[in-house]
């Protein structure tokens, strides 16, 4: 008996069932590199923000701290000038706006300034600008920090020459500073930045806790589920449900051709089944809590 068309139908089936699982595994494929995609995507605009946050941050965070050591060097420009160190000078108790490690990095460049200063020779400091400052200094110095404590030292120079006196330098038209003897008003830029700084750090650690998550998402991305499965079931399908038949076919007739259509079909079944049960499986929903 030739059950040609038999084995015929089967593999006809069968690719039929496979083409669909192959559609259906090159659909999820796709979707899952898009969404990867998606996610990589945002993951590059996360870090692109947070990068930009995080400089305008620092940079903020960078005023307010030479703001904050201005007012220290202020506050104690006589030991600065006597070259006091930060030992002495910085009291905890007095609750300083800057920590212990910040206000040194501040003192040491303000000492060394001082230095700078009292080894300058009469030529360089005869021409001086607005603020009584050389201008061999003003043009070396253009960061807030250091010119505002060149600003200050000289001004606490001027006022030690006027008590003895005596005029060792031209600090006779030295300007005081007023912030030296009226207490400072409320300083709105300072607020405003304080303010801006706060909100740069609240929006940072809520970019930080979402690129967390897309990168567990991408994780989950590399690991789709039941894809394997898929891709086993679809190369099993081809060897069992089409490569067998079409093999059955070549050798019909030296073998018992009514057990091998027997097996042939039992395969086919099981291998339907199979794929109904993966199906099924793989759209199940996950339980929530």
């Amino acid at each position: 008996m030739d059950f040609s068309s038999f084995y015929f139908s089967i593999a006809g089936c069968s690719a039929t069932i496979i083409a669909i699982i192959g559609g259906f595994i090159a659909s999820k494929l796709i979707s899952i590199s898009a969404d990867r995609d998606n996610i990589l995507d945002r993951i590059k605009e996360i870090n692109d923000e947070l990068s930009m946050k995080t400089k305008q941050h620092e940079d903020i965070v960078q005023r307010l701290n030479d703001d904050d050591a201005l007012d220290f060097i202020r506050d104690n420009i006589e030991l600065l000038v006597d070259n006091r160190p930060l030992e002495v000078v910085y009291k905890p108790e007095e609750k300083p706006s800057l920590d212990y490690f910040t206000a040194e990095q501040y003192w040491k460049r303000a000492l060394a300034l001082c230095r700078e200063i009292a080894d300058l020779e009469t030529n360089q400091m005869e021409d001086t600008n607005s603020d009584k400052v050389p201008v061999y200094l003003a043009k070396k110095y253009t960061d807030d920090f250091d010119y505002g404590v060149c600003k200050k030292v000289f001004r606490e120079l001027n006022k030690r020459a006027r008590q003895r006196n005596r005029n060792t330098f031209d600090f006779s038209n030295a300007l005081i500073d007023v912030g030296d003897i009226v207490p400072p008003t409320i300083n709105n830029w300072y607020h405003q930045k304080s303010d801006e700084a706060e909100k740069l750090e609240t929006r940072i650690d809520e970019l930080k806790f979402e690129k967390i998550q897309y990168e567990e998402k991408k994780k989950q991305v590399k690991k789709p589920r039941g894809m394997k499965s898929g891709l086993f079931l679809f190369i099993a399908f081809s060897i069992l449900g089409v490569f067998f038949p079409l093999i059955c076919v070549l050798v019909n007739g030296t073998l018992n051709s009514l057990c091998v259509a027997i097996v042939s079909l039992c395969l086919f079944g099981i291998c339907v089944l199979i794929t109904f049960i993966y199906m099924a499986l793989l759209l199940r929903w996950k339980k929530v809590d």
